[in-house]
């Protein structure tokens, strides 16, 4: 009986913690909107990350060209979420501009899988604007997540 009682015991803390990873964020928050990205992200949650964006949003790409709209960042950014990567801040400034925008700069690393199956792991900077909806959910107005490879393409090009 002590075996089985163990053996329970053993059996609903591995669905408590499997089930944990279902997190709640506070989107009101811009820290807490970062993490819900960065979960959904790491989930391969297409339609939740692409939810994060403003529906005017501006994704500014490698290249440093801008895609206006959900359904052009979508598929900037299905490659990362298709990766289920790693996202971690490990540093960010939030600098209010008004009451609903926010200038957000932060250095970044990804870890993941890439196509070919090898390990991949990317680090960076990015700038954004954040804007914070009626009901008072933050959402990427420009997301800028190169800026760092950008500045250094354009040094590398003097």
């Amino acid at each position: 009986m002590k075996f089985i009682k163990f053996l329970f015991t053993i059996i609903f803390i591995t669905f408590l913690n499997n089930n944990s990873m279902a997190q709640t964020f506070d989107r009101k928050d811009p820290n807490g909107f970062d993490e819900y990205f960065m979960d959904c992200i790491g989930r391969g949650d297409l339609e939740g990350a692409i939810a994060c964006f403003d529906p005017e949003a501006l994704y500014v790409e490698k290249s440093g060209n801008g895609i206006s709209g959900r359904e052009a960042i979508e598929k900037a950014i299905t490659p990362l979420v298709k990766m289920k990567a790693k996202m971690e801040v490990y540093e960010h400034n939030n600098l209010p501009v008004t009451k609903d925008l926010m200038y957000r700069m932060d250095k970044w690393t990804v870890k993941g899988t890439g196509p070919d199956g090898k390990p991949m792991e990317m680090k960076g900077a990015s700038v954004h604007l954040l804007r914070r909806n009626a009901e008072g959910y933050w959402f990427w107005l420009v997301d800028s997540p190169f800026t760092l490879e950008w500045f250094k393409a354009e040094d590398s090009n003097k």
